[in-house]
Protein backbone atom coordinates (compact mmCIF):
# COMPACT_ATOMS: atom_id res chain seq x y z
CA UNK A 1 0.00 0.00 0.00
CA UNK A 2 1.43 3.43 -0.90
CA UNK A 3 2.17 5.72 1.93
CA UNK A 4 -0.22 8.66 2.19
CA UNK A 5 1.40 11.93 2.72
CA UNK A 6 0.19 15.12 4.90
CA UNK A 7 -0.44 18.17 2.93
CA UNK A 8 -1.27 21.93 4.18
CA UNK A 9 -2.18 24.71 2.09
CA UNK A 10 -0.32 27.84 2.87
CA UNK A 11 -1.18 31.20 1.68
CA UNK A 12 1.49 33.44 0.65
CA UNK A 13 4.30 34.54 3.58
CA UNK A 14 1.94 32.06 5.30
CA UNK A 15 4.42 31.47 8.83
CA UNK A 16 5.18 27.39 8.97
CA UNK A 17 6.10 26.71 12.87
CA UNK A 18 9.26 25.64 14.03
CA UNK A 19 7.02 22.15 15.80
CA UNK A 20 5.44 21.63 12.31
CA UNK A 21 8.67 21.48 10.35
CA UNK A 22 10.34 19.68 12.87
CA UNK A 23 7.24 16.78 12.61
CA UNK A 24 7.62 16.73 9.13
CA UNK A 25 11.31 15.98 8.95
CA UNK A 26 10.65 13.16 11.72
CA UNK A 27 7.59 11.90 10.16
CA UNK A 28 9.55 11.49 6.59
CA UNK A 29 12.51 10.13 8.41
CA UNK A 30 11.26 8.04 9.89
CA UNK A 31 9.37 6.61 7.09
CA UNK A 32 12.49 6.12 5.49
CA UNK A 33 14.04 4.52 7.69
CA UNK A 34 11.14 1.54 8.07
CA UNK A 35 10.90 1.26 4.24
CA UNK A 36 14.49 0.90 3.84
CA UNK A 37 14.09 -1.82 6.38
CA UNK A 38 10.99 -3.21 4.72
CA UNK A 39 12.70 -3.64 1.28
CA UNK A 40 16.05 -5.38 3.70
CA UNK A 41 14.00 -7.88 6.01
CA UNK A 42 10.57 -8.10 4.14
CA UNK A 43 7.47 -7.50 4.05
CA UNK A 44 7.35 -7.47 8.11
CA UNK A 45 4.28 -5.26 8.89
CA UNK A 46 5.02 -5.86 12.35
CA UNK A 47 8.44 -3.92 12.56
CA UNK A 48 6.49 -0.93 13.25
CA UNK A 49 6.08 -1.99 16.34
CA UNK A 50 9.13 -3.08 17.55
CA UNK A 51 11.33 -1.36 20.25
CA UNK A 52 14.56 -2.32 18.71
CA UNK A 53 16.42 -4.43 15.94
CA UNK A 54 19.09 -6.23 16.76
CA UNK A 55 21.75 -8.15 14.74
CA UNK A 56 21.98 -11.64 15.85
CA UNK A 57 25.44 -11.56 17.97
CA UNK A 58 25.30 -7.81 18.89
CA UNK A 59 24.75 -6.26 21.94
CA UNK A 60 23.54 -9.95 23.47
CA UNK A 61 24.19 -10.44 27.44
CA UNK A 62 26.50 -12.40 29.07
CA UNK A 63 27.79 -13.45 32.57
CA UNK A 64 31.11 -11.64 33.59
CA UNK A 65 34.34 -14.33 33.69
CA UNK A 66 34.87 -15.15 36.17
CA UNK A 67 30.62 -15.25 36.92
CA UNK A 68 30.14 -12.72 39.11
CA UNK A 69 26.54 -10.06 39.59
CA UNK A 70 27.27 -8.46 36.97
CA UNK A 71 25.82 -8.91 32.89
CA UNK A 72 28.35 -7.90 29.89
CA UNK A 73 26.85 -6.63 26.32
CA UNK A 74 28.64 -7.58 23.65
CA UNK A 75 29.93 -4.98 21.23
CA UNK A 76 27.48 -4.23 18.62
CA UNK A 77 24.85 -1.97 17.45
CA UNK A 78 20.72 -1.60 17.10
CA UNK A 79 18.14 0.39 15.24
CA UNK A 80 15.55 1.32 18.17
CA UNK A 81 12.42 3.35 18.72
CA UNK A 82 11.35 5.73 21.03
CA UNK A 83 8.93 3.11 22.58
CA UNK A 84 5.50 4.89 20.33
CA UNK A 85 4.06 2.38 17.88
CA UNK A 86 4.73 3.37 14.29
CA UNK A 87 4.87 7.51 14.79
CA UNK A 88 8.15 6.94 16.99
CA UNK A 89 11.51 8.44 16.39
CA UNK A 90 14.24 6.29 15.16
CA UNK A 91 17.91 5.90 15.75
CA UNK A 92 21.28 3.92 15.63
CA UNK A 93 22.57 3.02 18.74
CA UNK A 94 26.09 1.06 19.23
CA UNK A 95 28.33 0.56 22.23
CA UNK A 96 30.93 -1.51 23.84
CA UNK A 97 32.38 -3.05 27.09
CA UNK A 98 28.88 -2.20 28.36
CA UNK A 99 27.73 -3.85 32.40
CA UNK A 100 25.65 -3.46 34.63
CA UNK A 101 25.75 -5.30 38.34
CA UNK A 102 22.53 -6.88 39.27
CA UNK A 103 21.18 -6.48 42.80
CA UNK A 104 22.03 -9.53 45.03
CA UNK A 105 19.61 -12.27 45.76
CA UNK A 106 17.57 -10.91 49.09
CA UNK A 107 16.05 -14.25 49.79
CA UNK A 108 17.00 -17.10 50.57
CA UNK A 109 14.52 -19.68 49.08
CA UNK A 110 12.55 -17.32 46.64
CA UNK A 111 14.70 -16.41 43.13
CA UNK A 112 13.42 -12.94 41.14
CA UNK A 113 13.10 -12.36 37.74
CA UNK A 114 14.45 -9.18 36.71
CA UNK A 115 14.70 -7.87 33.19
CA UNK A 116 17.85 -5.67 31.46
CA UNK A 117 17.21 -3.38 28.99
CA UNK A 118 19.05 -0.29 27.24
CA UNK A 119 17.87 3.19 26.95
CA UNK A 120 19.11 5.57 24.25
CA UNK A 121 20.16 8.91 25.13
CA UNK A 122 20.68 12.03 22.98
CA UNK A 123 24.16 13.56 23.19
CA UNK A 124 24.83 16.37 21.44
CA UNK A 125 26.78 16.58 18.27
CA UNK A 126 27.56 20.25 17.71
CA UNK A 127 25.95 22.95 16.60
CA UNK A 128 25.06 25.13 13.42
CA UNK A 129 24.22 28.74 12.83
CA UNK A 130 21.74 29.77 10.18
CA UNK A 131 20.71 33.21 9.17
CA UNK A 132 16.97 34.26 10.13
CA UNK A 133 15.04 36.75 8.41
CA UNK A 134 11.85 38.31 10.58
CA UNK A 135 8.78 39.88 9.82
CA UNK A 136 10.61 43.25 8.97
CA UNK A 137 13.40 41.93 7.10
CA UNK A 138 16.09 41.49 9.05
CA UNK A 139 18.61 39.54 9.42
CA UNK A 140 19.94 38.30 11.98
CA UNK A 141 22.48 34.38 13.01
CA UNK A 142 20.89 31.74 15.01
CA UNK A 143 22.75 28.93 16.56
CA UNK A 144 21.33 25.33 17.00
CA UNK A 145 22.01 22.13 18.50
CA UNK A 146 22.07 19.23 16.95
CA UNK A 147 21.16 15.90 18.41
CA UNK A 148 21.26 12.48 18.04
CA UNK A 149 21.04 9.70 20.42
CA UNK A 150 24.04 7.27 19.96
CA UNK A 151 24.21 6.35 23.37
CA UNK A 152 22.56 4.58 25.96
CA UNK A 153 22.43 3.35 29.47
CA UNK A 154 21.85 0.17 30.74
CA UNK A 155 18.68 -0.26 33.05
CA UNK A 156 17.36 -3.31 34.93
CA UNK A 157 13.81 -3.53 36.08
CA UNK A 158 13.59 -5.59 39.38
CA UNK A 159 11.42 -8.19 39.90
CA UNK A 160 9.94 -9.39 42.99
CA UNK A 161 10.94 -12.21 45.17
CA UNK A 162 8.82 -15.23 44.54
CA UNK A 163 7.22 -14.32 41.69
CA UNK A 164 6.44 -16.56 38.95
CA UNK A 165 8.29 -16.55 35.68
CA UNK A 166 7.15 -14.26 33.10
CA UNK A 167 5.74 -15.47 29.68
CA UNK A 168 8.21 -13.56 28.22
CA UNK A 169 9.51 -13.82 24.45
CA UNK A 170 11.59 -11.89 21.63
CA UNK A 171 8.42 -10.79 20.28
CA UNK A 172 6.37 -9.92 23.25
CA UNK A 173 9.11 -8.56 25.52
CA UNK A 174 8.27 -4.85 24.70
CA UNK A 175 5.16 -5.40 26.53
CA UNK A 176 6.78 -6.04 29.63
CA UNK A 177 8.59 -2.15 29.76
CA UNK A 178 8.07 1.20 29.39
CA UNK A 179 8.62 3.09 26.54
CA UNK A 180 11.62 4.07 25.36
CA UNK A 181 13.41 0.96 27.64
CA UNK A 182 13.99 -1.72 24.97
CA UNK A 183 14.28 -5.10 26.76
CA UNK A 184 17.85 -6.96 25.99
CA UNK A 185 17.82 -9.95 28.27
CA UNK A 186 15.86 -11.83 31.48
CA UNK A 187 17.88 -12.23 34.35
CA UNK A 188 16.98 -15.01 36.56
CA UNK A 189 18.26 -14.12 40.36
CA UNK A 190 18.32 -17.27 41.77
CA UNK A 191 17.95 -17.48 45.81
CA UNK A 192 20.63 -16.92 48.39
CA UNK A 193 23.28 -16.29 44.58
CA UNK A 194 26.24 -14.37 44.45
CA UNK A 195 26.76 -15.55 40.84
CA UNK A 196 25.07 -14.99 37.27
CA UNK A 197 25.21 -18.00 35.16
CA UNK A 198 24.87 -18.05 31.19
CA UNK A 199 22.05 -20.68 32.14
CA UNK A 200 20.17 -17.41 34.36
CA UNK A 201 20.52 -15.55 31.15
CA UNK A 202 17.20 -15.69 28.72
CA UNK A 203 17.73 -13.36 25.30
CA UNK A 204 15.13 -11.22 24.86
CA UNK A 205 16.41 -9.54 21.75
CA UNK A 206 13.89 -8.85 18.72
CA UNK A 207 16.91 -10.10 15.68
CA UNK A 208 16.27 -10.08 12.23
CA UNK A 209 18.23 -11.14 9.13
CA UNK A 210 18.50 -9.88 5.98
CA UNK A 211 15.68 -10.69 2.93
CA UNK A 212 16.17 -13.77 0.99
CA UNK A 213 12.78 -14.54 -0.80
CA UNK A 214 12.59 -13.80 -4.33
CA UNK A 215 8.96 -11.62 -4.98
CA UNK A 216 6.57 -11.92 -2.51
CA UNK A 217 7.87 -12.48 1.25
CA UNK A 218 4.65 -12.13 3.21
CA UNK A 219 4.02 -16.03 3.14
CA UNK A 220 7.11 -16.90 5.15
CA UNK A 221 7.49 -13.34 7.59
CA UNK A 222 5.47 -14.58 10.02
CA UNK A 223 7.88 -17.24 10.78
CA UNK A 224 9.91 -14.58 11.55
CA UNK A 225 7.62 -12.59 13.48
CA UNK A 226 6.43 -15.22 15.74
CA UNK A 227 8.64 -17.77 16.18
CA UNK A 228 12.25 -16.74 17.41
CA UNK A 229 13.73 -20.38 17.59
CA UNK A 230 13.96 -20.27 13.91
CA UNK A 231 16.81 -18.56 12.41
CA UNK A 232 15.62 -17.45 8.47
CA UNK A 233 18.46 -18.06 5.80
CA UNK A 234 20.69 -15.50 4.97
CA UNK A 235 20.50 -16.34 1.14
CA UNK A 236 18.85 -18.44 -0.89
CA UNK A 237 18.99 -22.15 -0.97
CA UNK A 238 20.52 -21.83 2.94
CA UNK A 239 18.87 -23.95 5.16
CA UNK A 240 16.78 -22.70 8.02
CA UNK A 241 17.99 -23.28 11.82
CA UNK A 242 15.38 -24.64 13.94
CA UNK A 243 16.90 -24.54 17.72
CA UNK A 244 13.90 -26.02 19.35
CA UNK A 245 11.64 -29.20 17.74
CA UNK A 246 8.82 -27.76 19.95
CA UNK A 247 8.76 -25.93 16.54
CA UNK A 248 9.57 -28.05 13.41
CA UNK A 249 6.00 -27.27 11.93
CA UNK A 250 6.55 -23.96 11.73
CA UNK A 251 9.30 -24.09 9.01
CA UNK A 252 7.53 -23.82 5.13
CA UNK A 253 6.79 -27.10 3.27
CA UNK A 254 9.93 -28.14 1.06
CA UNK A 255 12.51 -26.89 2.94
CA UNK A 256 16.01 -28.32 4.52
CA UNK A 257 16.43 -27.38 7.74
CA UNK A 258 19.18 -28.05 10.36
CA UNK A 259 17.98 -29.15 14.15
CA UNK A 260 20.16 -28.41 16.49
CA UNK A 261 17.34 -28.63 19.16
CA UNK A 262 19.94 -31.75 21.02
CA UNK A 263 23.02 -29.37 20.50
CA UNK A 264 25.59 -28.50 17.46
CA UNK A 265 26.08 -28.90 14.70
CA UNK A 266 22.34 -30.63 14.20
CA UNK A 267 20.97 -33.03 12.46
CA UNK A 268 19.94 -31.86 8.32
CA UNK A 269 16.45 -32.46 7.80
CA UNK A 270 14.04 -32.18 5.70
CA UNK A 271 10.25 -31.40 5.75
CA UNK A 272 8.04 -32.45 2.45
CA UNK A 273 5.18 -30.76 1.37
CA UNK A 274 2.23 -33.29 3.39
CA UNK A 275 3.95 -31.94 6.69
CA UNK A 276 6.15 -35.02 7.38
CA UNK A 277 10.07 -34.65 8.29
CA UNK A 278 12.98 -37.01 7.04
CA UNK A 279 16.28 -36.83 9.05
CA UNK A 280 18.67 -37.08 6.09
CA UNK A 281 21.46 -37.54 8.91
Amino acid sequence: MASVGLQKKLTAFSLALESEVMDGFRKSRNSAIQAILTLLTGDVAYFGNKRAAFRYVELCAQPSDPPSMSVLLSNGSAIVNDGENHNGNWYLIFGQDLSITVSASTSVSLDRYDILCIVPKLTGQGSIQREVVDAEGRVSLMTDQEYLADDFQLHIIKGQNGAAAPEITRVNAHTFTPPGMIPVALIKVRAGTDTIELADLTDLRETFTLRNYAGEASAHSDIAALNSNILVPNYPNQPFILLDADNATDIPYDSFYIDKSAGSPGTLKYRKGDGSVVSLG
